[in-house]
């Protein structure tokens, strides 16, 4: 009987260290299968999961603030270039004089969003690092004071984020030229050099190459934020090609970035919209992943949103803030905007932000508005309706590295069987 129990019991034992066993070479083999698999993909070397090359972010990230005050900017956009520029720099001041350190416009804030509109609306550019301190443009009263920014006529929505707050040691919000007291209560301490385009007349802005840029730039500098500057048709000096362009700008006003619509917005859906943005622009060669004080940004322009392949790429190499302006219409707006915005933010795992111009009612082409901030759980931070509007919200980065900490996804992806790869890393 004693004989009979202890075989039993040997048998039990040596079953139960069979399992363990068989567990344990299961993980190694999953674990030498992704070594296999990512060593040579697609003849490229790889060394993590899915992506070619390695991400970025496994890598230690970049210091950034625990907390990023945004603020996207829904502007109206008409005819008058100069009414324009003057909107959009009212409301880059106003929006930091509420805190934002991140400010954001939306796409084509210079001009309609129509194909005749784009050479005679465009500007020269120049290259990434100008602008800043030498290329002001200043204008002092006869009396000798500076200038001060018109009011804005802008309202703005906090949806589902708390009040704006002076941003501390971890935090981005306004900088030192920005002191904000109270609850709701701004008031903007930032001295305005810049000149009043209110009152610049459409033959002073065409005697001028950039007046958008260099709006954008001082504004970016007096203000001390870092400003996504929307889109605005750009006419190349070299080819004479025009681009849908994006400007990053840093707090001291130098151009940051610089990124040219990668892929255009070519549709024809009969009875409901027709556009093709190739009948007078050219496609971006280069994907835009930059360095700012308030983290690592990924930029796309409207229809770059649709292709998932461009948003993972930056978030390969490190962005944890995906920004896209963007100007939907309201046919494809309902169903999809939200959709896409919430879609790119879950892949990644990021915030995504997009930020689209108001509907003007008369406009030929109806803009869908709705700016919208998206966490990297796809939930709805903020947004807003379509008319002009502040968005403004705030960025708990940290949530980035939770979501990613609660579902591994990057750990997850199958190296061995599929693969991104950054073709220009």
């Amino acid at each position: 009987m004693l004989a009979t129990t202890a075989v039993a019991a040997s048998l039990g034992f040596l079953a139960v260290t069979r399992r363990r066993l068989v567990r344990l070479h299961t993980r190694l083999d999953i674990v030498t299968r992704r070594i296999e698999g990512a060593s040579h993909i697609g003849g490229v070397q790889s060394v993590y999961g899915a992506r070619v090359p390695s991400p970025s972010r496994s890598l230690p990230s970049l210091a950034a603030p625990a907390t990023v005050h945004v603020a996207m900017c829904q502007l109206a956009v008409g005819v008058d270039k100069a009414a324009n520029i003057a909107g959009a720099r009212d409301a880059i001041f106003a929006a930091a004089a509420s805190g934002a350190a991140l400010v954001v416009l939306p796409e084509m804030w210079n001009c309609p969003y129509a194909n005749d509109s784009f050479p005679s609306y465009a500007e020269e550019i120049g290259t990434v690092g100008g602008w800043g301190e030498s290329d002001r443009v200043e204008e002092v009263s006869r009396d000798g004071e500076e200038k001060p920014p018109s009011s804005s006529a802008s309202t703005t929505v906090k949806v589902k984020s708390s009040d704006s707050k002076k941003g501390g040691e971890d935090s981005a919000g306004g900088d030192g030229n920005v002191s904000v007291s109270g609850k709701g209560t701004a008031t903007a301490t930032a001295a305005v050099v810049a000149s009043d385009w209110s009152g610049a007349s459409s033959s002073a802005l065409a005697s001028q190459s950039s007046p958008s840029v260099a709006m954008l730039s001082e504004a970016a500098r007096a203000c001390g934020v870092v400003l996504v500057g929307g889109s605005i048709p750009e006419r190349c000096l070299d080819s004479g090609n025009l681009y849908n362009t994006c400007c990053v700008f840093g707090r001291d006003g130098t151009m940051l970035a610089r990124h040219r619509k990668t892929h255009l917005f070519d549709i024809d859906i009969p009875g409901e919209i027709t556009f093709k943005e190739s009948d007078t622009l050219s496609p971006g060669d280069a994907l835009t992943v930059v360095d700012t004080a308030v983290g690592r940004i990924g930029i796309g322009i409207c229809f770059d949103v649709r292709f998932p392949e461009l948003a993972m790429a930056c978030v390969n190499r490190g962005a944890k803030i995906l920004v896209y302006p963007g100007a939907f219409n309201t046919v494809t707006g309902p169903l999809h905007w939200e959709l896409l915005l919430r879609a790119r933010a879950v892949d990644n795992q990021c915030f995504v932000l997009a930020c689209s111009p108001a509907r003007v009612p008369g406009a030929t082409y109806q803009a869908w508005g709705h700016s919208t901030a998206v966490g990297p759980f796809a939930e709805v931070i903020a947004t807003c309706g379509e008319s002009p509007a502040t968005v403004a919200c705030q960025l708990d980065m940290k949530q980035v590295a939770v979501r990613r900490r609660n579902m591994p996804l990057e750990q997850q992806r199958r190296g061995d069987l599929y693969a991104l790869h950054d073709i220009q890393p």
